[in-house]
């Protein structure tokens, strides 16, 4: 069986969604070339006459511009009847219409958009009619038409490519700007966040310093203070042992000045009872006041007629007094009342007159005792 061989216009149809050729039934499965469209009653089959070189020619052209416009393209209906009316023999030129009719057919279950037909067909019968009758060669669309179609829709087709391949090229530019925007993002992104991560390790290390110092600083201080409440403990301890010694001393000093007092009245006292028994003895009487007021044992410490004051009498015999504090003091008190009694005051300046001072400080020295004594007796 001869196989007709593969056109380059056979390959573009392959390379469309859809093959006008195998959807058409161009070739004859019996013959397996091209042969007449056209259905043979008497023989109960297809056609098996040839279709004349320039007749197979012109249908593939037609077949391309019917793949290079697709159904939804005007003259799509009136290139798919002459291909029709090119495809059928001298013997079934009159079956144009039923085979446009089936191709139409077959190209609708492809759900491809398919033109208005109907009026076409009418035309293309008619001119088969004409075509039949004349025996005429005549078409509506010459070589040079199906030349010029083809090129005119080979070049919108390439310009249509050249578009759809720059925006191919756009979208791609776009694409890899995009990608590359991406990855430039990421890349800010990954620095971004190294920087952060920088920046909370070095936030971390300094406040971690700053722990340390604050640290340093507070054991600084502790041991600052522990130092001065360590000095502090020392003065203190100082001071209380400088206090201590101090008390020490004045206790000593005090103990000292009171033996030293007291050992000042023991004196006092032996110097006014000496004095008296002088005075006693003395054979010479005093002329004057002030003669009598320096021979009188007067009860002071310093036994001086200027220092008799109530207070300096009242201390001598408590604290000169030996009786003092004891029950003794009562019988001194009153042995001592007798010599400072006012009516004894004529023993006292024998050959003078005392003065008012005089009598006054006798007075008083005598009061003195004699309360002395009533302290003593209870």
């Amino acid at each position: 069986m001869k196989v007709e061989a593969q056109t380059p216009l056979s390959s573009a149809w392959k390379a469309t969604q859809w093959d006008p050729e195998a959807i058409l039934g161009i070739i004859n499965p019996d013959r397996g070339s091209f042969t007449c469209m056209g259905y043979a009653p008497s023989m109960g089959r297809r056609c098996r006459n040839p279709i004349a070189q320039n007749n197979r020619d012109f249908v593939n052209g037609l077949l391309e511009l019917l793949v290079l416009m697709g159904p939804g393209s005007r003259k799509f209906a009136t290139l798919l009847e002459e291909a029709a009316y090119r495809s059928l023999c001298w013997r079934h030129g009159s079956q144009t219409d039923s085979i446009v009719m089936k191709w139409e057919a077959g190209i609708d279950e492809l759900n491809l958009p398919a033109p208005q037909a109907e009026g076409k067909g009418k035309q293309s019968k008619s001119h088969t009619k004409q075509s039949r009758s004349t025996g005429s060669s005549y078409t509506r669309y010459t070589d040079e038409n199906v030349k010029t179609e083809a090129e005119d829709l080979k070049q919108k087709r390439q310009e249509q490519d050249r578009r759809e391949a720059q925006q191919d090229q756009q979208r791609k530019k776009r694409q890899e700007e995009q990608d590359k925007e991406k990855r430039q993002q990421e890349q800010r992104d990954k620095e971004a966040r190294e920087r952060r991560q920088q920046e909370q390790d070095e936030e971390k290390r300094q406040q971690e310093q700053r722990d340390k110092e604050a640290r340093e600083r507070r054991q600084q201080e502790q041991d600052k203070e522990k130092r001065q409440q360590e000095q502090r403990d020392k003065e203190a301890r100082e001071r209380r042992q400088q206090e201590a010694q101090k008390r020490e001393e004045r206790e000593k000093q005090a103990k000292e000045q009171a033996m030293k007092e007291r050992r000042e009245w023991q004196q006092a006292w032996q110097n006014y009872v000496d004095k008296w028994a002088a005075f006693r003895e003395s054979k010479h009487d005093p002329s004057t006041v002030q003669e009598a007021q320096a021979l009188i044992p007067w009860p002071v410490k310093s036994g001086k007629f200027g220092d008799l004051t109530r207070e300096h009498v009242r201390s001598f015999y408590r604290e000169a007094c030996p009786d003092s504090k004891t029950t003794a003091m009562f019988k001194a008190m009153r042995s001592e009342s007798l010599k400072w009694h006012p009516d004894k005051m004529v023993n006292l300046y024998r050959n003078c007159a005392p003065g008012e001072a005089d009598k006054m400080v006798i007075q008083m020295i005598c009061i003195v005792v004699l309360e002395l004594r009533g302290e003593a007796k209870r």
